[in-house]
């Protein structure tokens, strides 16, 4: 009875020591969380980087959605630059406003200088009427805008660039969401903080954050602008005479014949100024005419006296 009675106590005696053990593993486990709890957000507020989430379990999930957005989202930016001329500049001001407004697009600045200059005749000696557009259009109509610009004149000039800022966008994206994690998880430890010291290096950091969170997420909607309406910049030039496009393909006799029929259309120019300016000097002319008359029949009236008196 003694033997099974010690049996009983020793076994007792080590189910005691097991659980004992397990109550200590389980408050050392609690202990060390609480710890690296503490650590994490004091060490940020000391200048740290210990909340760089960006390849564990810690980000939800955030590299996966950068993965996938890496390879079906795309994030361009597209530009174009054209070079238009027209032989009449409000004409062609008109025609590019109603083509931006027909691709549901905007002219976002503009400046006209120059002016076509005319003679006191009526001709025009100097056509020198630019103007430079900045027109966003919806990025999807691009090539449908480019390809009808010849709409508003003679396009000498044309070019599409696209810059591909996916992977800059998406560390953006995840720069961000690590940001409101940190914030949130710093705004839980200022409801909990008793010290006056612990307040103010919370509100320091969360002042940093939200300074920061700002400005990511400005540039973030810049891109996206940008993304969704690409920009062109237009320069409208006034001439007298549009500029053949298609002369380093012509053969040489085509380049003969064009600058024969050039030549006629310059002849043609000058002897209509030629006669504008004869009509603008005519009643000079006549004046000019009038008095040279008076006075040879004045002279031939003296000379007629002279030869009675004789």
């Amino acid at each position: 009875m003694k033997k099974t009675l010690c049996i009983l106590l020793a076994l007792l005696m080590v189910l005691s020591l097991f659980g004992c053990g397990a109550n200590a593993k389980n408050k050392v486990a609690q202990d060390d969380y609480a710890v690296e709890e503490s650590y994490t957000a004091y060490s940020d507020m000391a200048g740290g980087s210990t909340m760089n989430y960006t390849a564990d379990s810690k980000t939800d999930g955030i590299v996966p959605q950068a993965e996938e957005s890496l390879l079906n989202d795309r994030k361009i930016i597209y530009t174009a630059h054209i070079n238009v001329e027209t032989t009449d500049f409000e004409k062609g001001v008109t025609a590019l406003e109603n083509l931006v407004a027909k691709y549901g697009g905007y002219i976002a600045n503009s400046d006209v200088s120059g002016n076509t200059q005319y003679s006191e005749a009526g001709t025009a000696t100097i056509v020198n009427r630019r103007g430079w557009y900045e027109v966003n259009i919806p990025a999807g109509m691009l090539d449908a805008f480019l390809e009808e610009s010849g709409n508003v004149g003679n396009v000498t000039g044309k070019n599409k660039s696209s810059n591909d800022i996916t992977e800059a966008y998406s560390d953006t994206e995840i720069r961000l969401e690590t940001l409101r994690v940190e914030q949130q998880r710093l705004l839980e430890l200022l409801a909990k903080a008793d010290t006056i010291e612990a307040i103010i290096q919370i509100e320091d950091k969360l002042s940093q954050l939200s300074y920061e969170i700002e400005s990511h997420e400005a540039t973030k909607r810049s891109w996206d602008k940008q993304i969704s309406f690409s920009s062109v910049t237009v320069n409208l030039r006034e001439v007298e005479l549009y500029t053949d496009v298609t002369y380093g393909n012509r053969s040489v006799w085509q380049r003969i014949g064009d600058s024969f029929v050039g030549g006629f259309k310059a002849f043609g120019r000058g002897i209509v100024n030629f006669f504008i300016e004869l009509v603008y000097l005519l009643p000079y002319v006549i004046i000019i005419v009038a008095v040279v008359i008076t006075v040879i029949v004045i002279r031939k009236k003296r000379k007629k006296i002279v030869k009675t008196e004789n």
